[in-house]
């Protein structure tokens, strides 16, 4: 703990890692796991595809699961940009920092919170490639166009 650094900061500051470290974990596992059974996922893929095509809505839904927390990140850092023009502040109030940053306030914290909301419309849209790749994959091997 640095010399200023107050208690708030340490329990943010431990927070982040430990969810930083929970999230490294479960993708690590979620990787393993896929390259281990990765014959019989395709075996299995190859098989059912005209299933999955007949299942259009099911299908899709199976496909968004691989971008679900890229499409949650999304989702906060688009309201941290709103707050950010809403308070006309940045960073905004009650928003835990791991270090003290200088206060950006007016146009620029509305700059940057538009900003935010960019990147936050970008990455959300840029989710969406993988189901589409996915689901194009899949129309390939049934035998469509």
């Amino acid at each position: 703990m640095t010399s200023n650094e107050t208690p708030a900061e340490r329990r943010a500051r431990i927070r982040l890692f430990i969810l930083l470290g929970l999230a490294a974990l479960a993708g690590s596992a979620t990787i393993l796991l896929l390259e281990f059974r990765r014959d019989w996922l395709e075996a299995w893929l190859l098989d059912n595809a005209d299933l999955l095509l007949e299942y259009p809505t099911r299908s899709a839904l199976l496909l968004l699961i691989p971008g679900l927390p890229v499409l949650l990140a999304s989702v906060s850092l688009w309201r941290l940009g709103q707050r950010c023009c809403r308070e006309k502040r940045f960073p905004p109030s009650d928003t835990l920092m791991l270090r003290q940053r200088a206060e950006v306030n007016g146009r620029a914290a509305i700059l940057r919170g538009r900003m935010l909301q960019s990147m936050a419309l970008l990455i959300g849209l840029a989710c969406f490639g993988l189901p589409l790749m996915l689901a194009l994959s899949l129309y390939r091997i049934a035998g469509g166009a």
